[in-house]
Order: C-alpha cells, then sequence, then structure tokens
C-alpha cells in the first residue's frame, strides 16, 4: 500500500481475503479498501497530538553492554494533524481536508567497528598482532616470486611517508574525526563506536468534495498527497561507512501522490451503478554526497566517475566503494628456514 492517509480521516476500513469480486479480481493477497470521510451539512474539525521519547520507553533488550551503551539512545517523535469538514453548499457540496505530519530524531547506533590506528595511518605496521609480514607491492613478479618486505631506511614493516598512494592520504584525512574516537583493545579490533543523529520527516495531506445533484446520485473526486524526508547519517562522517541506522544511506526524499474519482447512480431500488477510479503516483529517491566526483576531484582515481549518461554525471558522483571481501595469511616453517604468505581479495 503505497498511501495511508491519516487514522482521524478513515471512515472505513474493509478487508477482503479470499472470495473476491469481479472488481477485487486481480488482487494478489489481500485486497484493502480504506474510505476517506466526507464532509456533512455541520462544519466538524478534529485536532491531535503525539509526543514520544526515550523516557516513555522500554530500553533495547538487545543492548546490553553498558560501556558502548550507559543510557537509552535519545528518540523524539511528534505526530500532530487535524480534520475538518462541512458544507460548501448544504444538501449539494460538502468538503473535506484533514493533514497529519511527523518529525522523529534518534540517536542511530552506536556501531562498532574496527578502524586503523594513527600508528598504522603513518605507515608503521610494527607490532601488530601475530607480527606479520607486510610486502612491499613493487617488488617481485606477477608470480609472486622475489618479493621483499616492506622497509622504510632499514625499518622492517613501515612504509615511508612518499610512499603512501595520494588517494590513501585523502581517505586518511577524511578519517582523521572518527580516528580521533578510537579507544584501545587488546589486539586494535572493534576499537570505534560511532553514532549519528537520524531523522524522518513526513507531511500527509487529504482533500475531498462531494457532490450530490440528486437523492439517486452522488459524485466525489479526491487528492492526497505525503511528502517525506528520511536521513540515515554514516557512520564514518565524510568518509562514509554504514547507515548508522539500518537504512539507506543519506537522504531519501519521496514524493506519494493519489487522485481518487467515483460516482454511483440509483437506477432503481435493486440495480446500481457504482463506478470508481484511481491513480497513484510514488516517486522515492536516495542520495548521498553526489555533489562532486570525489573519486576523480579528490582521490585523483581514474575511471571512478563520470561514467554514464551525458549531463547527468551526478549518478556517478561520490566516493567510490572500497570493500575487501576477504584476507588470509598461512606460515609453513621448513628445515632451517622460515617463509610466510599473505594472500589478499578485494
Amino acid at each position: 500500500m503505497a498511501y495511508v492517509p491519516p487514522a482521524d480521516a478513515i471512515q472505513e476500513v474493509n478487508v477482503v481475503t479470499n472470495s473476491f469480486d469481479a472488481e477485487q479480481g486481480l488482487a494478489g493477497g489481500a485486497a484493502v479498501n480504506v474510505q476517506i470521510k466526507s464532509g456533512t451539512n455541520q462544519f466538524h474539525g478534529t485536532g491531535v497530538w503525539f509526543y514520544s521519547d526515550q523516557d516513555l520507553a522500554a530500553g533495547n533488550y538487545f543492548q546490553t553492554d553498558t560501556t558502548l551503551s550507559p543510557k537509552k539512545n535519545s528518540n523524539h517523535q511528534n505526530q500532530y494533524g487535524g480534520t475538518f469538514g462541512g458544507p460548501i453548499v448544504k444538501n449539494k457540496l460538502f468538503f473535506f481536508v484533514d493533514y497529519e505530519g511527523t518529525l522523529q530524531r534518534n540517536l542511530a547506533g552506536p556501531d562498532t567497528r574496527s578502524l586503523p590506528t594513527p600508528v598504522m595511518l603513518s605507515g608503521d605496521f610494527r607490532n601488530l598482532p601475530g607480527n606479520p609480514i607486510i610486502y612491499d607491492p613493487a617488488t617481485g613478479d606477477a608470480a609472486g616470486q622475489g618479493k621483499q618486505q616492506v622497509s622504510c631506511n632499514g625499518v622492517l614493516n613501515v612504509i615511508c611517508p612518499n610512499r603512501i598512494d595520494y588517494a590513501s592520504v585523502q581517505m586518511i584525512q577524511l578519517l582523521q574525526p572518527s580516528v580521533a574516537q578510537e579507544f584501545p583493545t587488546a589486539n586494535d579490533l572493534s576499537n570505534f563506536s560511532g553514532s549519528g543523529v537520524a531523522s524522518f520527516n513526513r507531511n500527509n495531506a487529504d482533500i475531498k468534495i462531494n457532490y450530490v445533484p440528486s437523492p439517486r446520485a452522488m459524485v466525489f473526486g479526491r487528492y492526497s498527497f505525503s511528502k517525506s524526508l528520511v536521513y540515515d547519517p554514516p557512520l564514518l562522517g565524510n568518509a562514509g561507512g554504514d547507515a548508522t541506522n539500518g537504512g539507506q544511506l543519506g537522504n531519501a526524499p519521496g514524493l506519494i501522490q493519489s487522485v481518487g474519482l467515483g460516482a454511483t447512480y440509483a437506477f432503481t431500488s435493486n440495480l446500481l451503478l457504482d463506478w470508481n477510479f484511481g491513480f497513484t503516483r510514488q516517486n522515492l529517491s536516495a542520495a548521498f554526497d553526489l555533489s562532486s566526483p570525489q573519486g576523480l576531484d579528490l582521490l585523483k582515481i581514474p575511471g571512478t566517475n563520470g561514467a554514464g549518461v551525458p549531463g547527468a554525471n551526478d549518478l556517478y558522483n561520490g566516493l567510490p566503494a572500497f570493500q575487501v571481501n576477504s584476507a588470509s595469511s598461512s606460515v609453513t616453517p621448513t628445515p632451517g628456514t622460515h617463509s610466510s604468505s599473505a594472500i589478499t581479495s578485494m
């Protein structure tokens, strides 16, 4: 169901799950018919306001770590609106309007991740758990033969600053606010916990006009819309990362518009014409940091932005995605020697 009107605007709900009439024959599982109220010969109106916050709700059953979640996350929700209806021309023409607004702000998270430490970001990979060997990608052949351990001025497992790629330097700069929030752990894993303020805004409204030209006939027209904006903050700020509220990263604007027309005419006491027409348009989108081609402009990585439809390259803007799918290492002792190998798949 693309659009649900405010509860105070609903006159009747009819749900049919089987033995469908001809008008409901194409229903997949259930046919739900929601009828919006109509105006009458008297003016009537309602008003409503609903408020809830974290102090009025129970704690999250699964957030048992008091270090990461010392208290309940803030969650403020306001829902308000009203209805109003009455006659335009008594006994002939009536109107009914309604509105409902929803505003919600909640602290999403905390989400725990593993981030490189400041020492690692400087190129120093000494004293890591397990003492892995970091190989120099500029050494060895395509088969991996002859590769050498990376070093800087003779210090093994250290990458010289002038060998750190420009794109990596820029990403390190974007990560600095998150790196500053790291906390020490035994193995430098799960050393970051982040949160963000998520928001949900929605405005629903309906307007319905009924015309009764005679006791035998009635005509109505309805227009409804629902405009929304959902924001799910990135875990790592400008560096991106996962959506902290579990949805679509960044802004997700939406607009749903629905039009309904109907007419009834009673030919006789047992013959009735009932005609209805409905049209719904749903436009939902999502966007996060698509204002500029950061893969090209910021990271200077060729081919990361700008492909696709000429004049619509904003669909290809933003930061490129970086994923490490798996990593493995093995140590094989041999008589008189020690060898180590590492494989990384990206």
